[in-house]
């Protein structure tokens, strides 16, 4: 459990045990510094948090803190740049054409089919394109995904965090 504390300098500090006894501290970020970091409206810090992108640490004074490690690592897909899925994929995505999937507005569609059907360099490039982190809370919320693949994407979500 971490303690949310307000510095001399007037910023905010997540402080923690470690399991030896000593203090670690992390900056933090209050909701409004992470939209105007990430460009996105109130709605769209909701579904990230909501989608299990972005992680809060806590409240304080009401409003949501984060770490400014997750932001600094959060990784947006890209939107409306005319993104169109790599050639390779072509296997993974047989019944569809691959002009007609926008890898932004289908994203957990393709990311369900990259982790059922995918092989390793498909599997690379979503990692590459979407994120670890969004890729697991996709894999979570996934009804395509097989028993089998639904349990080892989350023992690797396990080994990840």
């Amino acid at each position: 459990m971490s303690e949310i504390v307000v510095t001399a300098e007037s910023t905010l500090v997540a402080r923690r045990k470690t399991p030896l006894g000593e203090t670690e501290e992390s900056a933090l970020l209050t909701a409004a510094q992470v939209r105007e970091k990430l460009r996105c409206g109130l709605r769209q810090l909701y579904r990230y948090i909501k989608g299990g992108r972005l992680r809060p640490e806590g409240k304080f004074m009401g409003r949501w803190v984060f770490l400014e490690r997750d932001v600094s690592a959060f990784h947006r897909p890209r939107r409306g740049n005319g993104a169109r899925l790599p050639s390779f994929l072509k296997p993974v995505f047989w019944s569809y054409s691959l002009a007609s999937l926008d890898p932004a507005r289908h994203a957990r569609y393709v990311v369900g089919q990259i982790l059922e059907h995918g092989d390793l360099k498909a599997v690379r490039w979503a990692c590459g394109y979407y994120g670890l982190d969004f890729i697991l809370a996709a894999a979570r919320g996934c009804r395509d995904l097989s028993p089998a693949g639904r349990n080892f994407w989350r023992l690797l979500g396990h080994a990840h965090s």
